[in-house]
């Protein structure tokens, strides 16, 4: 399936951009902590991670000026 966008009346093709995530034999708990974050905040996996990197985002930026 293409994604189209119409911008200034040109159509540009607009794809979801997909990642990966790889865990290490010691990193796996995580996996047991975002399934339940997503049960708690009633999310699948895609959106916990789009909120979570949000909140951080936020957190860290908020009250920073640029110069």
């Amino acid at each position: 399936m293409d994604y189209f966008e119409i911008n200034n009346d040109f159509i540009t093709e607009d794809k979801p951009i997909s990642r990966n995530v790889s865990y290490s034999r010691r990193e796996r708990h995580i996996n047991e902590k975002e399934k339940m974050l997503m049960s708690k905040f009633n999310m699948g996996y895609s959106e916990l991670v789009k909120n979570l990197v949000q909140e951080k985002y936020e957190e860290v930026f908020r009250n920073k000026r640029f110069i």
